[in-house]
């Protein structure tokens, strides 16, 4: 639960700071694939929950901690999580 509510405050912070009000942002997150977060994640996806909450998960699957890294340095996502 603790790691839902740290995503959320993740994703508003950047929402708020995009400056964008009347169209919702794409926010894509970088997840291990077979990781206990991406439970979490699809779980949002499946309720629906991004949406309700102003802003449209990407979810973008990577084979370990390092790709995640390197997706971040490169821009390819704009969140990483890691279990």
């Amino acid at each position: 639960m603790k790691l839902l509510q740290t995503l959320f405050v993740c994703v508003t912070c950047l929402y708020s700071a995009s400056g964008v009000a009347n169209t919702v942002p794409d926010i894509k997150l970088a997840a291990l694939k077979f990781g206990t977060v991406k439970w979490e994640l699809a779980t949002i996806k499946r309720l629906g929950l991004d949406k309700k909450n102003g802003f449209n998960l990407e979810v973008v699957d990577v084979a370990g901690k390092q790709a995640s890294t390197l997706s971040i340095q490169n821009d390819a996502v704009d969140v990483i999580v890691t279990d």
